[in-house]
């Protein structure tokens, strides 16, 4: 008989969602999915059956045995009242897995990034750290990361995707034992050609939903200073954006197993991964770079993490569009470079 999980999270999308999925299909597990919704906990399965119980330990208990739930995994507690649902899992019995997707368990704004949208660079100071919160609720940060360390201690195992990450956590919590497991890509495939790399107009891909943290920002200032320049460079959007922009062409929403054809579709020479702050893994850096195609990222968390530790790319330290268009304009006049850092990928 297959095991029974309970998989917490929230339906917010992201890469968190595509974990659990893949995680499910690879396993082979008898999934569970928790959600919170208005004051109920709501728990569906794959066949879409639905059960609703008020949020509260009796209920909640109750279900985990009518359900026989073996084992939780927390993928994430946004959206849910946190010390409730933490208590809920804590009084169940019930061995717990907490994944680390993000930094949710050491600051409420989840990426790092301060008021002013910038990389805090991992602050502990609490006093600075609260004042960042102001307008957030009444959030104790004193009270917040206590609360995330009593409930990591308990879980049976903490699982970090990139050791980045684990160093990150650990450097607020250094009593935590965590386990680093990068995430699965087994969806893509090989589509890159060396014609990408040579072609009159370098064509520059960026995946995904590029929101703010994802550096929305920096990449219609790079489209301003390429056009400004007049260079034969051009930007297209696998995926979506939170800007519009009609010099910038993007694919809308895809599926992830269409990635590496796109990829192919829009001749991409390179990608570039433009995250202004840690990410604890990049599903995108991974999805380029299983296509065969070169990314220039960012020096921070899993994606600088995964070039230094394997090549296949450039990592800028300046957070900023002016270094990522002066390596690109270093690229336009030494296409072999882009080729070679290929060559490498392919190998």
């Amino acid at each position: 008989m297959m095991k029974r999980i309970l998989f917490v999270l929230n339906d917010i999308g992201g890469g968190t969602a595509q974990y659990q999925r893949l995680h499910v299909e690879s396993e082979a597990v008898d999934a569970y999915y928790l959600q919170f919704r208005g004051k109920d906990f709501v728990v569906t399965n794959s066949s879409g059956h639905v059960q609703i119980v008020p949020a509260k330990e009796t209920n909640f208990a109750e279900m985990m045995q009518n359900l026989s739930i073996e084992e939780i995994y927390v993928n994430h507690f946004i959206r849910f009242p946190l010390g409730l649902t933490m208590k809920c899992i804590q009084e169940s019995g019930i061995p717990y897995v907490y994944v680390a997707h993000d930094f949710f368990c050491v600051c409420p704004r989840v990426y790092l990034l301060n008021r002013n949208s910038v990389y805090c660079h991992a602050e502990k100071s609490e006093s600075v750290c609260q004042i960042c919160l102001h307008g957030m609720g009444r959030i104790s940060i004193v009270y917040w990361r206590r609360l995330f360390e009593d409930f990591l201690a308990g879980a049976v195992r903490i699982i970090a995707p990139s050791e980045s990450t684990k160093q990150i956590i650990q450097s607020y919590f250094p009593s935590l034992i965590i386990e680093v497991k990068p995430h699965q890509v087994p969806y893509v495939k090989y589509t890159y050609k060396e014609e990408f790399a040579t072609a009159g107009n370098l064509k520059i891909g960026f995946i995904g939903n590029i929101q703010r943290h994802k550096g929305s920002d920096i990449v219609f200032a790079l489209q301003r200073a390429i056009f400004a320049e007049n260079l034969p460079i051009s930007l297209c959007i696998i995926g979506s954006t939170d800007k519009k922009n009609r010099d910038i062409e993007a694919t809308g929403p895809y599926k992830k197993e269409d990635v590496s054809s796109l990829l192919q579709q829009y001749r991409c020479a390179l990608v570039i991964t433009a995250s202004i702050c840690p990410e604890t893994f990049s599903y995108t850096t991974h999805e380029a770079l299983g296509s065969g195609y070169p990314v220039i990222a960012f020096n921070l968390g899993a994606p600088a993490e995964r070039i230094y530790g394997h090549g296949g790319g450039w990592v800028v330290n300046d957070v900023n569009s002016n270094s990522l268009l002066q390596l690109l304009k270093h690229l336009l006049t030494n296409r072999q470079e882009i080729i070679d850092v290929a060559a490498v990928i392919k190998r």
